[in-house]
């Protein structure tokens, strides 16, 4: 059997993952902080057309993350021949734990502590320092299931904050977009690689709804350590096959560098005219309707986390 570009991206990304593992140790010392990969490297999707976002995560705030340790960082990524972020982007930088944990729901809850928050639960993976990425994970974690949330009951608190989040980056879209972001490729990584997060979130958390609290916290962290397509395969068996196949097939395109370039180039006006954009489009819609399906399917229009997705 042909090897499917899902599978080809994860030895991809899991080589210049262990290459950038080896190599932060020798320049970073300490252990107060991690780094955290998160976007197609935290979902183990990455091509060499993927940059990498990332960030640093600290928890003592007498031990400042210097830029100094910023550019360390780097260095040392740049040296594995990884596209960095962005410059402007809100990756490469340091976040306090406490503000991850603290500042949730609240005035200064931004929706670059949201992203942050969002993306290190849903779509992380550790760079440096794996002990303190679980650590914080776990914590996070039982700040989000609080006790009392046992057999028969799901984590609202942590399903309305992915709801949030999700939405969150639809309404912002527009916003981005109006500010000069490209439109095409934004557009298609929105129907498939951003719903796909949500999805696969969802999903992690409704699986535990007959568990204990105890219980909940360590299967969620567990399933949440599994690429994307790996929780769809665990949960849903045969039944999840097309919308991973729909999903392969946005990834071989999105993997090539031709294909981004064109999208790149899209504008809202004249979208429906470039060829490659309406092709992904069209199959954006299928797999938004496998999803559904799926869901659908498995936890009931009555059932509990279907009537919170509603009201």
């Amino acid at each position: 059997m042909a090897e499917t570009c899902l599978e080809k991206n994860a030895e991809f990304t899991e080589r210049k993952l262990a290459e950038v593992r080896r190599a932060l140790p020798r320049k970073l010392k300490g252990g107060t902080y991690c780094v955290v990969a998160v976007g197609s490297y935290g979902r183990r999707e990455a091509s060499s057309e993927s940059d990498i976002d990332y960030y640093v995560i600290y928890e003592n705030k007498s031990e400042l993350i210097s830029p100094e340790i910023l550019k360390a960082i780097e260095t040392t990524i740049k040296e594995t021949d990884i596209p960095m972020p962005a410059a402007d982007g809100a990756f490469n930088a340091a976040v306090d734990i406490e503000d991850i944990l603290g500042k949730i729901g609240g005035e200064e809850d931004n929706n670059s502590n949201l992203t942050c928050r969002a993306l290190f639960l849903a779509e992380s993976t550790w760079l440096f320092n794996q002990t303190k990425y679980k650590h914080n994970k776990r914590r996070l974690l039982e700040r989000y299931v609080h006790e009392g949330v046992g057999k028969g009951k799901i984590p609202l608190f942590l399903l309305n904050d992915l709801i949030r989040y999700y939405r969150t980056m639809a309404v912002d879209f527009d916003f981005k977009i109006k500010k000069g972001k490209p439109f095409g490729i934004r557009n298609i990584k929105l129907i498939f690689s951003r719903k796909w997060l949500y999805f696969c979130a969802l999903v992690a958390v409704a699986e535990t709804i007959e568990f204990s609290r105890e219980e909940k916290i360590g299967q969620i962290a567990k399933t949440l350590e599994l690429p994307p397509a790996k929780r769809i395969q665990n949960i849903f068996g045969d039944k999840g096959k097309e919308a991973i196949r729909l999903y392969d097939s946005f990834l071989s395109k999105i993997s090539d560098g031709n294909v981004r370039s064109e999208l790149d180039k899209v504008k809202s006006r004249d979208s429906e005219k470039t060829k490659i954009f309406s092709e992904l489009k069209n199959e954006g819609h299928e797999f938004t309707e496998q999803l559904a399906k799926l869901l659908l399917d498995r936890y009931d229009i009555k059932g509990v986390l279907v009537r919170h997705l509603l009201f």
